[in-house]
């Protein structure tokens, strides 16, 4: 199975115009899910038919966050483990932060418990959102480049979910 390597437009854009680094306002939304590691647990432990599952188990719920973060003009900057970050870059990002945000809590809030032949899974997700400052670098080598963003945005997103209330 090969690779596929996972490049935001953002950051092609800013390459092939020799724009490696910069800032922006904007808004960055810090999804982290609970309950995902349990899942993949179980289900690697039954095989090529759990396998199945949770593929389709991740299609589901992956499919209808990243969804909504592109319908809302935001996109996903990195994975990290069983959380994610989205960027919304603009001055009037923070409607679309907000309406997307609300869009995936109801997701959950709707269909927390996911049912397989194999056992009922409780997802829950904590979002942070925040506007400010979104900074971004791009380095490395030709074949090694390497992408990233910071700021107070991304601080703050990834900050203030540790105090919001697990849907």
């Amino acid at each position: 199975m090969k690779t596929k390597i996972f490049i935001p437009d953002f950051f092609s854009e800013k390459y092939s115009i020799g724009e490696y680094s910069g800032n922006f306002l904007g808004c960055a939304m810090f999804l982290d899910l609970s309950g995902f590691t349990s899942v993949t647990d179980k289900l690697m432990r039954e095989d090529k038919e759990g396998i199945e599952v949770l593929g389709n188990f991740l299609s589901q719920i992956f499919e209808n966050i990243i969804s909504n973060i592109h319908q809302r003009g935001g996109f996903i900057s990195s994975f990290e483990g069983d959380a994610l970050l989205a960027i919304f870059p603009g001055e009037e990002s923070f409607r679309g932060a907000l309406s997307c945000s609300e869009e995936i809590n109801g997701f959950f809030s709707d269909k927390s418990v996911f049912k397989t032949k194999f056992g009922n899974f409780y997802i829950s997700i904590k979002t942070g959102i925040s506007y400010g400052g979104i900074d971004y670098l791009i380095t490395g080598k030709k074949q090694r480049m390497v992408y990233t963003f910071s700021g107070d945005a991304v601080k703050k997103s990834i900050k203030c979910r540790k105090y919001l209330p697990v849907l």
